[in-house]
């Protein structure tokens, strides 16, 4: 009974279609997970090359950005000649005329010359003033007398006078003239604009040679004083007093080199005789001649070197005593 029953329901059952279908199936699935493995294995170098290429220039203008920006509107450095003609339209310093150094006997043409150039020279090196008017530029702006009359110039009118003549506001005046042996160094320096006198030095020098120190010292104390600076005048060593104490120096040293090498020589002839008094025999010993002319010569040796000392020591003393 039980085999009837299980026979009919085989009978009735149909085919399972799963048995029959699925080595199909699977072969499909395998197929379409080996395209999609493939499609991603081709698109990955695709999408990384974008990758690539968005971030390549962003890194690049993100490490490099400023010679980019900075070298289109770098301009070159403007020339010494523009920086000078920008500083000339905008330099609001004041101009200064300066006449022909005036000397009196005593000093020759050449030197005025020279002392007056560096009278300009100082001038021009205190970075004060915008341009200098020499003594040339004056000569041909002025008559001889008007010149002669700017070296006495103190009142108001004389100095309103030469400023519509110059058209600069200071002038400065120098002047060197000789009193006795010594030289006078005189510079004025004065406002036309109020016609007074804003700067006034003087020095007195004894050797020509000091002469271009003095002028440019007393330029410079003469510019301090007339910017209302605080002016301390130096005092300026003469150069021949300077050689002089030189010279005194080296004397006195030298003579007290030779007043100790004298005294020495003395002492080594007080040496000298003792040794040539032991040349003879103790009292009692029979004297023979050949101590005596021993004895003779070497107490004349150190006669000699005492005179030599003493000549040599008397020597140093006076040219020590000089020396000071």
């Amino acid at each position: 009974m039980m085999l009837s029953l299980f026979s009919l329901a085989l009978v009735a059952t149909p085919p399972v279609a799963p048995l029959l279908t699925t080595p199909p199936v699977i072969a499909a699935k395998k197929g379409k997970r080996r395209q999609k493995r493939r499609a991603k294995k081709k698109v990955k170098p695709e999408a990384a090359k974008p990758k690539t290429s968005k971030t390549a220039p962003k890194d690049l203008s993100a490490k490099n950005p400023a010679p980019e920006t900075k070298a289109e509107p770098a301009q070159p450095a403007p020339t010494p000649t523009e920086k000078s003609n920008e500083r000339g339209l905008n330099d609001q310093r004041p101009s200064m005329a300066a006449f022909t150094l005036a000397s009196d006997e005593g000093l020759s043409e050449t030197v005025a010359a020279l002392l007056e150039e560096v009278m300009l020279t100082t001038l021009r090196g205190s970075g004060r003033f915008q341009s200098i008017l020499g003594g040339s530029d004056l000569a041909a702006m002025l008559s001889l007398d008007q010149q002669r009359t700017a070296l006495g110039c103190e009142s108001a009118d004389c100095a309103t006078a030469f400023q519509e003549a110059l058209g600069v506001p200071f002038l400065a005046i120098p002047k060197i003239g000789r009193v006795g042996n010594r030289f006078l160094v005189n510079l004025k320096i004065m406002d036309t604009s109020e016609g007074r006198v804003l700067a006034r030095i003087h020095r007195m020098v004894q050797a020509e040679a000091s002469l271009p120190a003095a002028l440019q010292s007393v330029t410079k104390q003469a510019i301090s004083m007339m910017f209302g600076e605080a002016v301390q005048l130096e005092e300026l060593e003469d150069p021949a007093v300077v050689e002089a104490r030189r010279r005194k120096t080296i004397l006195r040293n030298t003579g007290l080199v030779f007043s100790l090498g004298g005294l020495g020589m003395v002492s080594y002839s007080y040496a000298a005789m003792a040794e040539a008094r032991s040349l003879l025999p103790p009292p009692g010993h029979r004297t023979t001649q050949q101590d005596v002319s021993s004895f003779a010569s070497a107490s004349a040796s150190a006669d000699l070197t005492w005179g030599l000392g003493a000549v040599v020591t008397a020597a140093g003393l006076t040219a020590f005593a000089l020396g000071w």
